[in-house]
């Protein structure tokens, strides 16, 4: 194992929809990520980058508490980024108030304008719209409804509108921290990263993972692959198994519900995982060392409190270490003190501004295997 850092210290058809109502109590950019056991919180919140506070401190309206509505467009149960939306969703609107929080899940791209106008027209005050299949209709919509605020995650919409929040991450923030345990855990100088898909949102973690690795281990070989689908388990689990028959044997993902598969290879072969997100312990107890990445159980309650005290913030709002929504989650007893310390300094490094992360344009200046 390498111990020693080198320069630097060192996230419907209409009617087929799913609608869970619950009264009372309950709670781009192309492409991104990412039930049954919901996720563990990944661990708090001014942001990186200027975005403005990710909570606010202002009365609640109760005007703004009629009703709020997830949009989801992946499958609940990936024990990841989509079950952690919800349950921030769930225990943010219970904790705020909101009288009504609707949780719909939208399976077929053609009905997804008509079921956000449906779900507009309910009479929720804030809809929360997940990742870039709803570009063109939360842009059809939001004009129609000016009285109701519409958050989309991990997506940009080309245009402004002053009832629509972007809400964006600095992925690769928290995987240059996976990228510092790999180089410094490795003992076949080879390390690799698993995707969903090749776009900008994913080539952030890769991003910072490589500069990672290579901050810590300059004999480090950083190898990556796509899934091409944030919802194939089996996928997830072949691309692994190929990564660790080439030799890397420490891996980094951010797939969604495609992780499943990875999280059963690398128990299999034994084999050291950072994940993305969400708490792995759970998920992997045998490999798993640590996870990295946005907060969304946190995150997604960014809009529901802004709109709740009559602040919300549009346009585009990004979230890196320095906000407390973006970082490590808490480590397994695998990883060595050393590995900890080195990773909790290149954290500190990053939110003092001591230690810059590129982004995912820096990818086009990458040779994978590098």
């Amino acid at each position: 194992m390498h111990a020693t850092l080198p320069r630097h210290l060192i996230l419907i058809g209409l009617l087929t929809a799913l609608v869970v109502g619950c009264q009372g109590a309950a709670p781009g950019s192309t492409a991104a990520g990412p039930g049954t056991d919901a996720p563990q919180p990944s661990g708090a919140a001014s942001t990186s980058g200027g975005a403005g506070s990710p909570a606010t401190s202002g009365d609640i309206d109760p005007a703004k508490l009629s009703g709020a509505a997830l949009l989801l467009t992946q499958q609940r149960g990936d024990r990841g980024v989509i079950d952690a939306l919800v349950a921030g969703f769930e225990s943010g609107t219970e904790r705020l108030g909101y009288e009504d929080a609707q949780i719909v899940q939208l399976d077929d791209p053609a009905t997804y304008e008509q079921t956000i106008r449906q779900v507009a027209d309910s009479g929720v005050s804030i809809i929360v719209a997940t990742f870039p299949p709803m570009i063109d209709s939360v842009k059809a919509v939001a004009p129609d409804y000016p009285n109701v605020n519409f958050v989309i995650i991990d997506a940009r919409l080309g245009e402004d509108f002053p009832n629509v929040q972007e809400l964006f991450f600095y992925e690769n923030e928290s995987s240059y921290l996976a990228g510092v345990a790999a180089g410094l855990v490795t003992e076949s100088d080879r390390v690799a990263f698993i995707g969903g898909g090749d776009v900008d949102v994913i080539n952030r973690y890769l991003v910072g993972f490589y500069e990672g690795a290579h901050a810590t281990n300059e004999d480090v070989t950083v190898c990556w692959s796509y899934a091409d689908s944030f919802e194939d388990p089996a996928r997830g689990k072949e691309l692994a198994l190929a990564q660790i028959e080439d030799g890397a044997d420490v891996l980094h993902a951010a797939t969604a519900g495609t992780q499943l598969g990875i999280y059963e290879a690398v128990e299999e072969q034994d084999v050291a995982f950072i994940s993305a997100d969400v708490d792995v312990r759970p998920l992997a107890p045998t490999a798993g060392l640590f996870a990295t990445g946005p907060r969304f159980d946190e995150a997604v309650v960014i809009g529901l409190e802004q709109n709740a005290t009559g602040d919300f913030q549009p346009g585009f709002q990004q979230y890196g270490i320095e906000s407390g929504l973006v970082g490590a989650t808490p480590f397994s007893e695998r990883v060595p003190a050393e590995v900890v310390e080195a990773v909790e300094e290149a954290e500190a490094g990053i939110a003092a501004g001591e230690i810059e992360v590129a982004d995912d344009t820096a990818l086009a200046d990458l040779e994978n295997c590098s």
